[in-house]
Order: C-alpha cells, then structure tokens, then sequence
C-alpha cells in the first residue's frame, strides 16, 4: 500500500517516492547544492572520508595497474574466489580462477590497451561491502582513445584486506553508439506505463523515447483524493561533457531541477536536489532499481526541504501498467459510429 500524504508545517509532504519519482516537491531530479550551489551559498566543507574508502580506492589503482600490465596474477589477486566479471552484454565470468583466465586471453590475442579511470562516488553499504561507481577509458598504446564508458563495482572486506566481489562494464562509448542513443539505452526499460494507485490516490506515468532517440521523456500526472491534480515533464539524456545521465523535470506548479544519475549494479542512485513552486529549496538521493521487466522500487534517503530534514522512505514498488483489454481499447476511426445528425430546418427542407 503506498504512504499516505502527511501535512507538516503547513508545507505538503508527499509520503511515496514514486510521486517523488514524479518530480514534485522534494523529489525534482536534480543536481545536489553541494555540486551546484545556490543563492550564493558556498559549498560545505568536505566530511573525513569513511574508514575502508582509502582502502578501497587503492584496490583500484592497483587493478588499473595490473591491467595496463598485463599482470594476469596480480588482476586475479585483486578478486574474491567467487568474484564475478560483467560485460555490458551481461554476459558473466564466475570465479578467480575463470577471471583470470578471462584475462589471459584477452591480453595473448593483440597489443595491449591501457585503462584509465576515476572514482565518481563510493558508497558504503556496511562497514564491510563498498559500491563504487565512476567513468573509464580505453587507449591504445599510442595514447589514442578507443572508447570510453563507465563501471560499477561492489567490494567486500576480507580480514584484513580490499577484494573486488563483481566488477561490472557500462556501456562502452564509440561515436557509433552515441548516435543511437549512448548508455542512455541502459534506461529502455524505463519505456513504458506505469501506474502506482492505492485508496488515497493514483499516479501514472508514461515514459517514451523522442523523435530521434536521443532523450527519454516521462509525462506524469498525479491525483490524490481531495487535492488538485499535478502532471509534469521529465527529460532524462546522456551529458557528453560530464559523461554521465542527467535529468531536467518541470512541474505544473512552478516547481523545476535537474539530476545526475549514476548506476550501481542493477541500481541507480539520483542524487536530487530542485526548487519548489513556493520558494523552498529540495534535496534527496533516490535509489531506483528494476525487479523485473515489470516491476521497480524505490528509495528516498537525505531528504531536505528549505531547512527541514524528513524521515528516509523505505522501499516501495511500482508496477507496469497491464495492456489495455479490448473493451478498454478505444475502436478505430472506421469502426467508430457516428453521431446521428440532426434534422435540419424545415425552412432548409423546402
């Protein structure tokens, strides 16, 4: 069942993050202050890393090491024994052993490339297991780029040490796969209809690919018993410059933001932020992630509205809508009766 809306301060608070994944109130998917600062704000001071993050991020200089090596040993040294290696096809390589053999082949069938790249977010999800996202490249050994994409990765805490538990290849970038849509294709199981309804309300959304394939673009409406009815716009697209998602979502009142996103396994993390129609600035960090083709949840955490911080949202799902049946599907124009005409005018009849 979805959470009911709550009245706080006199400012509504929607209770569900699908309507936040609608684009209203605190969640308009946008850029965090913290990366774009507003009315002048100047960004907070940065908080002391986590413990393990220092750890973690030299796990990954000695992968890239490794790789541009060609250090077969030291790259299956830097996996768990039941590790897994996931292409951006989906196929998977399972084990320490089959990885490294993975490798060996990749490596004996022509000159070798170089790796590049960078951490973008490292999220801790216990003490002891580590997300971490961030963009890559690929050159040859002339230092030509070849292609450039992004990863994910979960790492685990063995005793005493750092081990990659999967390592995951976003989409590889070429000029080829920008002109078809880039990774943006990552998000085509969004294209569709969805519906969350319960006894207080019902949103639907409708996502669809543009003319030229180039951005997603979702249209939501929202109606909750004895409230006004809302709709918006989200335009979701691939950023070249930054190389990451992004988003820009406009409401029917007034409210607007921006969004980066940024794939962690199966899931994505929305880091949110906008500006209501009354003013207040928002801010939240989503976590939308598909359970099957016709199922996705979501989560809420760090949610800010103006200077008032409101409790996390635990999971909720969200299902596709089923196909219209034949009685709700309306006939074609031929099938169609037409009204009866009304008689006309004696005075026209003579």
């Amino acid at each position: 069942m979805p959470k009911r809306l709550e009245r706080q301060s006199g400012v509504r608070r929607w209770g569900t993050p699908l309507l936040m994944f609608a684009g209203i109130v605190i969640g308009l998917v946008a850029v965090s202050r913290a990366t774009y600062p507003q009315d002048g704000q100047k960004s907070q001071t940065a908080s002391p890393a986590p413990p393990g993050e220092a750890e973690v991020r030299s796990l990954l200089k000695v992968l890239n090491n490794a790789y541009n090596k060609a250090d077969v040993k030291g790259l299956a040294a830097s996996f768990t024994e039941d590790a897994v290696l996931i292409n951006q096809d989906g196929g998977e390589v399972r084990g320490r052993d089959a990885i490294g053999q993975h490798y060996a082949a990749a490596f004996g069938t022509g000159p070798t490339c170089k790796i590049s790249g960078e951490v973008e977010a490292i999220r801790f999800l216990t003490p002891d297991v580590a997300s971490v996202v961030g963009p890559f490249q690929l050159e040859d050994e002339e230092g030509a780029a070849l292609s450039s994409g992004r990863y994910s990765l979960i790492a685990v805490r063995k005793g005493d040490r750092w081990l990659l538990a999967e390592l995951r290849d976003g989409t590889t970038l070429t000029p080829e796969t920008v002109e078809k849509g880039g990774p943006l294709r990552e998000l085509e199981w969004l294209v569709g209809d969805w519906v969350d309804e319960g006894e207080d309300g019902k949103v639907a959304n409708t996502v669809r690919w543009d003319e030229d394939q180039k951005f997603l673009v979702r249209k939501y409406t929202v109606q909750i018993d004895g409230e006004p009815a809302r709709s918006g716009t989200q335009w979701i697209g691939w950023d070249p410059q930054a190389k990451q998602i992004r988003s820009w979502v406009f409401d029917s009142e007034g409210g607007f933001g921006q969004g980066q996103w940024t794939r962690s396994g199966d899931a994505w993390i929305v880091k949110a932020g906008g500006v209501t129609g009354d003013g207040l600035t928002t801010s939240a960090t989503q976590v939308i992630e598909p359970v099957n083709k016709d199922a996705v949840k979501f989560q809420s955490t760090d949610r800010i509205v103006g200077a008032e911080l409101l409790p996390d949202i635990d999971e909720v799902l969200m299902v596709r809508k089923p196909p219209a049946t034949d009685a709700e599907r309306p006939a074609p124009p031929s099938e169609r009766k037409r009204p009866a005409e009304a008689p006309a005018p004696e005075s026209e009849r003579r």
